[in-house]
């Protein structure tokens, strides 16, 4: 299985073994990027730095993904995509293994670059794969399994690391991320197939992604709606325990149940895809839109606050497949340039999303916060909708 999988148009067993590897690649990846969020207290006190400090732990990752995955891409573009895809694995292995065993905090900010770097390489490559592995017409779903590590890696990821951090040490979370990149690697090895590059990629073809009008639809949309889902989520966890006043326990529950349903969604995503990748995302702009704003309104009842975080995780599930199709399928000569270009978009719109949701929480409040991520979101619908007129897209 190398390019399309012998063209039946359905996957074999071996290519879901393979896409399950990939799968948990992402999981692996997504656990080590947020991995900090729930030790920075016991890591900021033992390695004596502030909280605000011990934070770069966070943001650092997302700042070297963003920044090299394009010339990543471009670098590596000879290199067989299963010796690349392990190449990345070890790199994300090294970096817990240092984050574990440093005493230095410049040292563990080192190896958290290395998560970037291995973070950026991964998404810019790994699901332009699906559709690579995939016979014709399978991409999507195919898609759709791998970044379902994603939603995986969200609802266990962020509560196992509190977890290992409170009961062994801040040092017990990332070996334990090591753990896990360790196995993803050791599966990786026995599953993915060799698929080698479609084109030698150079600088200039990066830049050429931006002569597709549909791709720089894409690329906009995903400002706008990207920057308008984290502007709100940065800052739920406050927002849930303000006016329905919910306990810790009540919030880590909703909090999961927004993680599960955005891992069905993922799933669900990639049939709808298939054959109506259009409206499927334009629809599902709207709908999260609808999702984000309507929490203000319902969030003194705590059964409608549920009902509306489970829908918001289900139609957030569904967004990163939507953008990444829209993308390939934009420009399918290059699908990983196309990719990596949206790996540094998504990252500094999530940069930009936790700006703007900080400056509107400070200023105007937590519910307007979330009103103006829904009319951010809104408007990325409004705009593909409109924008996607006359462009020779179907569905």
């Amino acid at each position: 299985m190398t390019e399309g999988a012998a063209g039946e148009g359905r996957l074999t067993r071996r290519d879901w073994w393979a896409l399950l590897s990939l799968s948990l690649g992402s999981f692996a990846v997504v656990a080590a990027e947020f991995v900090p969020v729930g030790i920075l207290p016991e890591l900021s006190e033992e390695l004596r730095v502030s909280v605000g400090t011990a934070g770069l732990c966070v943001l650092v990752p997302g700042l070297v993904a963003g920044v090299s995955a394009p010339p990543l891409v471009a670098w590596l573009a000879s290199w067989d995509r299963r010796h690349l895809v392990l190449a990345l694995g070890l790199l994300l292995l090294a970096s817990s293994l240092i984050a574990a065993l440093t005493t230095s905090f410049p040292v563990l900010l080192a190896a958290r670059a290395l998560v970037g770097l291995s973070l950026g390489g991964f998404w810019a490559v790994v699901p332009s794969l699906g559709f690579r592995m995939a016979p014709p017409g399978s991409g999507p779903v195919a898609t759709s399994v791998i970044l379902a590590g994603i939603s995986v890696g969200t609802v266990v990821g962020l509560p196992a690391g509190q977890y290992l951090g409170e009961e062994f040490g801040w040092r017990a979370a990332f070996w334990a991320t090591a753990s896990l990149a360790l196995v993803s690697l050791v599966v990786q090895s026995a599953l993915v197939p060799h698929v080698e590059p479609v084109t030698s990629l150079r600088f200039r073809d990066l830049a050429g992604v931006l002569r597709s009008r549909l791709a720089r639809v894409g690329y906009a949309a995903t400002v706008l709606v990207v920057t308008g889902q984290f502007a709100a989520s940065t800052f739920v966890s406050p927002f849930l325990m303000g006016p329905g006043e919910l306990d810790s326990s009540a919030l880590t529950g909703l909090l999961t149940a927004y993680g599960v349903c955005g891992f069905v969604g993922t799933l669900v995503a990639g049939r709808l895809l298939g054959r109506h990748p259009v409206s499927t995302t334009v629809t599902a702009m709207a709908c999260l839109a609808l999702a984000i704003g309507v929490l203000p309104v319902v969030a003194r009842w705590n059964g409608a606050v549920a009902a509306a975080m489970a829908f918001w995780g289900l139609l957030w599930g569904v967004m990163p497949l939507c953008l990444q199709t829209w993308i390939i399928r934009a420009w399918p000569q290059a699908p990983e340039a196309a990719s990596a270009v949206l790996v540094s978009v998504l990252q500094v719109s999530i940069a930009g999303g936790a700006l703007v949701g900080g400056v509107a929480v400070d200023h105007l409040g937590l519910a307007v916060d979330f009103t103006v991520g829904a009319a951010l979101v809104l408007a990325g619908a409004a705009y593909t909708s409109a924008s996607s007129r006359g462009t020779g897209v179907g569905g």
